[in-house]
């Protein structure tokens, strides 16, 4: 079972289409809870981009970071730079799935996390943020 994201662009007046074909893995390895093996590959390509951008397997907030790409912030991330191409992935898993996937301390790793939850969090951390200030 596998998920194909198509999105096209236009270059200098030219049209291309870009397909990402995901397919998943076997196994969790590394993982903290048992997921699904597409929960698995949203997890395996957000700590892609945090070696990539960072050098770090989890960078601490990761997922407000990317989520925040997700609803069209800034896609500059650290050393690097963050593709429309991951973010669409990204995208279409997190709503195919209905959730998110986030760092636990208590589970020393990743989790899974539903939509409704996750938007819990974020709306929390914005709370917490602002009474910072």
């Amino acid at each position: 079972m596998g998920l194909d994201i198509q999105r096209k662009e236009v270059e200098g007046g030219r049209e291309n289409s870009v397909t990402a074909h995901l397919e998943p893995r076997e196994g969790n390895q590394g993982m903290g809870n048992s997921m699904t093996l597409m929960q698995a590959k949203l997890s395996e390509l957000m700590r892609e981009i945090s070696e990539e951008c960072y050098c770090a397997g989890w960078l601490i907030d990761l997922e407000y970071d990317l989520w925040e790409m997700l609803l069209g912030g800034r896609r500059d991330y650290g050393m690097g730079h963050v593709s429309e191409e991951s973010i669409e992935i990204m995208r279409g898993l997190s709503k195919l799935l209905g959730g998110w996937v986030v760092w636990d301390d208590g589970v020393g790793g990743e989790q899974w996390v539903s939509m409704p939850v996750w938007l819990s969090m974020v709306s929390v951390r914005k709370i917490a943020k602002r009474r910072q200030l």
